[in-house]
């Protein structure tokens, strides 16, 4: 059951608008949000849930199917680990979803001229148009389809692209995210890697220690060479 004031908002909306993103905790790779603007009662083709409690087969023919899907219109936006790192995370993730939810009210006043829009974000930000809902990939369908294109965009830029550009990382198995036994394995044997978000504590950490002397020869070592 949603929210009565999620309800009441849905009610009296004649258009959906709807965003979530994808990332936002990886050690590695981009922060990616995906937006769909949808009329009110839209339903997909195929079954549609929080991309993070589909397999990637069924997130891959879920996103097939959207992109297909001439009733929507969706966007993907990014942003990479050096912009990340400058920012932090968490105001680049508001950010992306305001310039998000901005461009799908710009699409709806050429696609729905007229109609009324709700803006629904997932999760717990302070967007402005929008609302904010927990769990929203779960209770909002255009929210879910948002949450699965952002998805199969990430997951597919990191196992096609920097698993090749990056091997030994086993960027093809984990997309980045850390927590994993692989993940944290390569980063003990060859270090961060171009696209490790350094902001990241485990990261920053990591580095620091590669940096700090480990014993007194090294030390005296490096001030013979200073």
């Amino acid at each position: 059951m949603l929210p009565a004031h999620v309800q009441a908002a849905l009610d009296e909306a004649e258009v959906v608008l709807a965003s979530d993103e994808a990332g936002l905790g990886a050690y590695a790779g981009p922060l990616v949000v995906g937006v769909v603007l949808a009329p009110k009662g839209w339903q997909p083709r195929v079954s549609l849930t929080d991309s993070k409690k589909m397999t990637p087969a069924q997130r891959q023919i879920a996103a097939k199917a959207l992109i297909a899907d001439e009733r929507i219109w969706w966007a993907t936006s990014w942003t990479q680990s050096p912009e990340i790192d400058v920012e932090n995370v968490y105001y680049t993730n508001i950010r992306m979803h305001t310039d998000a939810i901005a461009n799908g009210f710009h699409h709806a006043e050429v696609i729905h001229p007229g109609k009324k829009v709700l803006a629904i974000v997932d999760g717990n930000l302070d967007i402005p148009k929008a609302i904010s809902l927990a769990k929203g990939d779960k209770r909002i369908l255009a929210c879910s389809a948002a949450s699965v294109l952002a998805k199969v965009a990430r997951d597919t830029w990191m196992v096609e692209k920097m698993a090749v550009e990056y091997p030994g990382y086993g960027f093809q198995n984990h997309k980045g995210y850390g927590g994993n036994p692989e993940h944290d394995a390569a980063l003990e044997k060859l270090g961060p890697c171009p696209i490790h978000r350094r902001s990241f504590s485990p990261i920053a950490k990591l580095i620091q220690r590669a940096a700090t002397p480990t014993n007194v020869m090294d030390l005296i070592t490096s001030m013979m060479e200073d």
